[in-house]
């Protein structure tokens, strides 16, 4: 995977985090993504529930792709 944030952070500091970890933490992310998603559906105003919902499975599908690319 190429980003030009890890390829700087290679070049400048000539370490290269893993594949695995990098996908770890991109699922973390998607699912604290999901997390805040479903916390809108407390919120008393909501008037599409289901925009929330969709959002939330979405995140959860990325983070099972990127754990699935852990190893």
């Amino acid at each position: 995977m190429k980003w030009p944030i890890f390829e700087t952070y290679t070049e400048l500091s000539g370490d290269a985090p893993p594949d695995a970890l990098v996908h770890f933490y991109q699922s973390l992310r998607a699912c604290m993504r999901a997390r805040i998603a479903i916390w809108h559906l407390k919120e008393s105003s909501l008037t599409d529930p289901s925009k929330w919902t969709t959002q939330a499975r979405d995140y959860l599908r990325l983070a099972a792709s990127h754990i699935a690319q852990c190893g």
